[in-house]
């Protein structure tokens, strides 16, 4: 029977320091005449039922003291078998406490845990600590998402591990992109946000027009635990090695061979907070996706892009047969080696002045506009603020490890200058025909001026995707025009 007793005293002893705790947890006294406060053994937590789980810790606390003095108190969560210090604190004091808040980085906390405050004796002191699971797991086809809730309280920290092998196994057009995705919530107007409830895959859905009534947030995504202490202090500082931006909708942070920070395997860490500068006193509910792009072949898609732009070849022919069907037989009296002809004289033979000027002009203004959206670019690189350019995130493919740009966006251009090229092939056969009857009279200086502003259009758009933004859309659509 003794044994029988000691043997449910120890169960019921594991089950007690096993059981999941309700969060918060409260603490709160005065300190001690010695100047210090240790919470009872009693009051010791453990996180093993969270297993191998990373998590995070975060404390709010507040301070009371009835003194002039500018005192403060110095407050610590630690290990209780190692003493190591896992948060830390130093608060004011005063008649009228505020809430200091302060996080733990994300890891495995698996042994136990207690609390001690420092200061001035009689001083009296609320501590609340709460902690939740940061991990993100990512399954086997690289996919891995969590839902959470933002308000103007918190700050939203998880994480997701990227192994050695995901890394080996990825090639040169590899890259993992994190996602936020919001049904979002309005501050002034409830009824819209029943109208997003069915469109939560979507976007904001219907009322995406009203962004000024949106709730705007941050994400931020890292290797480093103290840019992201920095960035919860303030989402709009200039923080190297790491990327942010801003979403109301929808967001995305695509992580490569050539964006900094680099993809390399190891933990990564997402931070999600509101605007501090919008006047928010609503919640938002993100979704949050972590997705590892293995292998991306580009090759058979701009292949296909090509093709399927050479089908405009057919065009002019198709409408020559239909409003000038007589004068279709033109094309017969032309000889590839005329042909050749008229391209080896094209700079010096027949009036080309408006092409000349057309080339002259876009020439100036691509170089122009290229040095002021590169240098926005770089800044964007160094800066790691995604919000300085503009792109369609959720095509976002980047350029391997060459360039941090969308290779969708540049590719998406190639259409203009295959048709540009297309218009001047075809006005150089309809001059060849003219040479070869020995025309007198002929001038394709203006065709030939079409098909280079097609041309040029292309590249004045490839250059402005580079790096989207609206201070000089008007720069970049003067090359194209």
């Amino acid at each position: 029977m003794r044994y029988c007793f000691a043997l449910m005293s120890g169960l019921l002893l594991i089950g007690y320091v096993t059981a999941e705790i309700e969060w918060p947890l409260k603490f709160d006294g005065t300190i001690s005449s010695e100047g210090t406060y240790s919470a009872d053994d009693n009051r010791i937590f453990s996180l093993d039922y969270y297993g191998k789980n990373e998590s995070i810790f975060h404390m709010v606390s507040r301070c009371k003291s009835d003194d002039t003095e500018d005192n403060r108190i110095i407050i610590l969560m630690y290990n209780t078998k190692t003493s190591q210090t896992i948060l830390y604190d130093e608060i004011k004091c005063s008649e009228t406490p505020s809430d200091s808040t302060t996080y733990s980085n994300p890891r495995v906390f698996d042994e136990t845990y207690n609390i001690r405050v420092i200061g001035k004796p009689n001083y009296e002191f609320e501590i609340e600590v709460y902690s939740e699971i940061t991990d993100i797991v990512i399954n086997d086809k690289g996919v891995g998402e969590i839902l959470v809730t933002v308000d103007s309280d918190s700050r939203i920290v998880k994480s997701f591990y990227v192994t050695d092998e995901q890394i080996e196994t990825t090639g040169t057009w590899s890259f993992i992109q994190i996602s936020v995705e919001s049904n979002d919530t309005f501050m002034n107007n409830p009824e819209k946000n029943k109208m997003l409830e069915p469109s939560w895959r979507h976007g904001c859905g219907p009322g995406s027009s009203d962004g000024e009534d949106r709730l705007v947030a941050k994400l931020m995504v890292t290797q480093t635990h103290e840019d992201l202490d920095d960035f919860f202090n303030n989402p709009n500082a200039v923080i190297s090695a790491s990327m942010r931006l801003s979403f109301s909708c929808f967001g995305m942070i695509t992580i490569s061979n050539a964006s900094m920070p680099v993809m390399k395997s190891g933990q990564w860490v997402i931070g999600v907070t509101l605007d501090q500068q919008q006047d928010y006193t609503r919640s938002k509910d993100v979704r949050i996706r972590v997705k590892i792009e293995t292998n991306y072949e580009y090759d058979r898609k701009i292949l296909i892009l090509v093709a399927v732009s050479l089908i405009g070849i057919i065009i002019p022919f198709i409408a020559r047969a239909i409003f000038d069907r007589e004068n279709m037989h033109v094309f017969k009296g032309v000889h590839f080696k005329t042909w050749l002809i008229t391209l080896r004289n094209w700079f010096w033979r027949g009036n080309k002045a408006m092409s000349y000027l057309v080339a002259l002009l876009a020439c100036l203004l691509i170089v122009s506009a290229f040095q002021v959206v590169h240098a926005r670019h770089e800044e964007m690189i160094r800066t790691g603020n995604r919000d300085l350019c503009y792109y369609n995130e959720k095509c976002y493919k980047p350029y391997g490890n060459y360039y941090d740009v969308s290779v969708n966006g540049l590719a998406s251009n190639i259409p203009f200058m295959v048709h540009g090229l297309l218009l001047v092939l075809y006005f150089s056969f309809a001059e060849s025909y003219c040479r070869a009857k020995d025309h007198k009279h002929f001038d394709y200086s203006l065709p030939y001026s079409i098909g280079l502003a097609f041309i040029c259009e292309g590249f004045g758009s490839l250059i402005y995707h580079i790096c989207q933004a609206k201070s000089y859309s008007s720069l970049t659509r003067c090359s194209c025009s």
